[in-house]
């Protein structure tokens, strides 16, 4: 009956010490794919910031171009 138990033991351990080995492994794999993540949500960031202040510039040269169609119709 001992050596029954100090098997279950013994496969619980092991048990657990796979499981522990597997989660620190996709830790690991899900951490850098996070870390990769929030460079390309960087990236997307500042092209959007890029593109945002390209289209208001376009947007106050059209305003000055209205206003100067406007200016010659009168």
């Amino acid at each position: 009956m001992t050596g029954e138990i100090i098997a279950i033991v013994g496969v619980g351990i092991a048990v657990v010490a796979f499981n522990w080995r597997v989660m620190v492994r996709l830790e690991n794999r899900l951490d850098g794919r996070i870390d990769r993540l929030d460079d390309r949500i960087d990236r997307l960031q500042l092209g959007l910031e890029g593109l945002r202040n390209e289209f208001h510039a376009l947007a106050r040269e059209l305003s000055e171009l209205r206003g100067e169609i406007r200016g010659n119709r009168e």
